[in-house]
């Protein structure tokens, strides 16, 4: 997305702050080191997390961090954070190819599904509402989620786009872009 910024002659800097496997868990742990040195004039927070938290063990169904609990984690960081940030967005979780990671092949005892996925959703968008934040619905952004899931879950360079290409379009339509 910062490439793409900068070609789009934004007068604005994108970080992407994601670490793979992370969680809600680990965004709070880190959010506000991360942010300080980041921030500047008109800085807009856009949280996009939850998937990871949404993997669940096969037998029990309990997911890896409950949706509570993902819930109270953002809001634990967006309250630690908020002063550094003009706004903040949350982008909701994309769907996964469920018939390719249930279970996931590289941990078979665990998957994730757009059933759990769903809960996640409904819960960080109403944590956006209540908050007054602008949120991104991403559960229907895929055209075809075999032409970009290879995996099930991580997106292709097809995917990405798509993603990219809806956040910017909501960015830009809130005027934030």
């Amino acid at each position: 997305m910062e490439k793409d910024i900068k070609n789009e002659n934004y007068d604005k800097s994108a970080f992407n702050l994601g670490i793979s496997g992370d969680t809600s868990k680990g965004v709070l742990d880190r959010i506000v080191n991360e942010s300080k040195i980041r921030v500047g004039d008109n800085n807009v927070l856009v949280l996009s997390i939850g998937v990871n938290d949404s993997q669940y063990e096969m037998v029990s169904g309990k997911n890896k961090i409950a949706v509570h609990q993902t819930i109270h984690n953002l809001t634990e960081a967006v309250s630690v954070s908020s002063h550094l940030f003009d706004k903040i967005v949350v982008v909701g979780i994309a769907p996964v190819w469920d018939t390719r990671i249930q279970p996931m092949a590289w941990k078979p005892t665990h998957g994730y599904s757009n059933e759990h996925i769903s809960r996640y959703n409904t819960a960080l968008q109403k944590f956006a509402q209540s908050n007054a934040f602008q949120f991104i619905e991403l559960s229907d952004v895929y055209d075809d989620v075999d032409q970009c899931l290879p995996d099930g879950i991580h997106p292709n360079a097809h995917g990405h786009q798509l993603i990219f290409e809806r956040v910017r379009e909501s960015l830009e339509k809130e005027h934030i872009l």
